[in-house]
């Protein structure tokens, strides 16, 4: 269609207008007569770039609709057909896609003529580049749900693993005490299995959120990777195999100076490994093959995992960090494991990375730095602080009766039930201050557990006043005393400080009778390092000190 002359000049005394209140520099116009065909008039260097469409000035041969990029055809047919309907919205982000990868933010500016029986639209679109403004805004956002994710899990924590414990204990006692009865087993196994599933996720928010605390230590990678290795050989069954490199196989008292010092949370990393290895083997439903590998580059250290399993779909893996995004089926995930163990994994300095090729598999590669002591000698010179504070026995003279402080009935008759499965004589007590009026009497149990948080005086201000009762006390007894809290335990990195030496331990909720166990039968002058994916367990002191 010839276009008057008329409005070629009116075309060029509109573009200066709609240019000088352009709010982007990719500047493009649109010219559409009444024969409803859409002609690009006018186009920028930046326009050019930006978009991938040819410089075009007024008075050149117009670029026709179907010569435009076809991604920018689609975002211009829906922007139009929006402008139809309303010529006030405010247009959506432009996404470029290859090779910029741009988001550009659009402005629109209409002007319309009618002469006789014809008329003419133009349309005056100016683009801006505001993939750095969104790139801080989703920083922003994610910070925001960060945070919002972890108040809520630490709230929650103490309610919520108060109530796993009650019914965890519970199970436990039947599961042990009614082996004979083969559907009863069954369904305290089930109880048992979401009991740690349920704390599991506390610690997974947790974790994601960092707010979960890490009890550092110089601990040996080998031994760590052995230790979850054997437990998920033992829980996997037969259709899977977990394969090991050399090094990573060799027993501790084969291994000379090949060891693989970091610098870590030992159950923390744990829990990591075991994420991710789980992970492998829910890729694999038919069984097959895992295989873990490490290697040392430079002051840092390598553990991958390796499977052989479905892989992950390249469109996902954008994402395959992002909370609560999960590629399992509905319920078999919560898509907070992989974000946990990347928040952990930036705790200790380190990074996770993954790389999948769908139906031939994935590998997960942690890095580390390796740990660097301050001398030579350093390692070989840890020995065990002595204690000022009260004497340590042999544990075979510590009376087999335990004193349990808390409030809540239902966890006091759990605690209770374990007690009683490890053949302990137990009393429960629902006022700590009946306990102290008994420890000034001299009737002085093995074991005192107390709960963190009671009505009358928590845990911390009963630890304080039953070991200043001890210490006026001229035997001085051997005396264990755990805090018990549903709370995640950096709650209390600075009161355990005031009891270096003596041996005082937390336990958090929930907690099983291995557990339980591990700190019976703990010798006092050892730090105990126990792998679970059910309890977070630390001894009060760091028995290690530089010589």
């Amino acid at each position: 269609m010839k276009v008057p002359p008329a409005i070629l000049d009116l075309e060029s005394r509109l573009l200066p207008d709609f240019s000088e209140k352009a709010s982007g520099p990719a500047e493009i116009l649109f010219r559409v007569g009444s024969d409803a065909q859409y002609l690009l008039v006018s186009a920028n260097n930046q326009a050019q770039h930006l978009l991938g469409i040819p410089r075009t000035n007024l008075g050149d041969a117009p670029v026709r609709w179907e010569e435009l990029p076809n991604n920018l055809v689609i975002y211009l047919t829906q922007a139009f057909e929006g402008l139809s309907r309303d010529e006030n919205i405010a247009l959506p982000i432009f996404e470029t896609g290859q090779p910029e990868n741009s988001s550009l933010a659009v402005k629109v500016q209409i002007h319309r003529h009618q002469e006789q029986n014809e008329w003419y639209y133009w349309f005056f679109l100016s683009f801006s580049d505001v993939s750095p403004w969104l790139g801080l805004q989703e920083e922003v956002m994610n910070a925001r749900k960060l945070e919002s994710i972890g108040a809520l899990a630490s709230g929650v924590a103490h309610d919520f693993n108060n109530l796993i414990m009650a019914i965890q204990g519970h199970a436990e006692f039947f599961l042990m005490t009614r082996k004979k009865d083969g559907e009863l087993t069954d369904a305290m196994e089930r109880i048992m299995k979401a009991c740690a599933n349920g704390a599991s996720l506390t610690r997974s928010l947790l974790g994601y959120a960092r707010k979960q605390s890490l009890v550092m230590e110089v601990i040996d990678l080998i031994d760590l990777v052995q230790d979850v290795v054997a437990l998920a050989r033992r829980s996997y069954g037969s259709r899977y195999v977990v394969e090991l490199d050399e090094l990573l196989e060799r027993p501790k008292e084969a291994r000379q100076e090949r060891r693989l010092l970091i610098n870590g949370c030992y159950s923390a990393l744990s829990h990591c490994f075991l994420n991710v290895l789980n992970n492998s083997r829910d890729a694999m439903p038919n069984g097959g093959k895992i295989r873990v590998f490490s290697a040392v580059h430079g002051t840092t250290v390598t553990v991958a995992v390796m499977d052989e399993g479905a892989g992950i779909d390249p469109r996902d893996m954008p994402r395959i960090f992002e909370p609560f995004f999960t590629t399992k089926d509905v319920g078999a995930g919560t898509g907070l494991g992989l974000p946990m163990v990347q928040g952990i994994m930036k705790q200790h300095g380190g990074r996770v990375e993954i790389k999948s090729q769908k139906n031939i598999g994935t590998e997960f590669t942690f890095t580390w730095p390796l740990y660097q002591p301050e001398s030579e000698h350093e390692m070989d010179l840890i020995q065990p602080e002595k204690s000022d504070g009260i004497p340590l026995p042999a544990v075979g003279n510590v009376p087999r009766l335990t004193y349990i402080i808390e409030d809540d009935e239902n966890v006091m008759s759990s605690i209770e039930s374990l007690m009683k499965l490890n053949s302990y004589e137990s009393k429960s007590f629902y006022n700590p201050e009946a306990v102290l009026e008994l420890l000034k009497q001299g009737e002085l149990p093995g074991i005192i557990m107390v709960d963190y948080t009671m009505p009358s005086m928590d845990g911390l201000a009963f630890v304080r006043k039953a070991y200043e009762i001890m210490r006026e006390n001229s035997k001085q007894p051997f005396l264990k005393i755990v805090l018990m809290s549903g709370f995640p335990p950096e709650h209390f990195s600075e009161f355990l400080k005031e009891f270096d030496g003596i041996p005082l331990y937390l336990l958090q909720k929930p907690f099983d009778s291995k557990s339980l166990i591990n700190i019976l039968r703990l010798s006092p002058r050892r730090f105990l390092r126990k792998i679970t994916s059910r309890v977070n367990m630390l001894p009060a002191l760091r028995q290690w000190r530089k010589a």
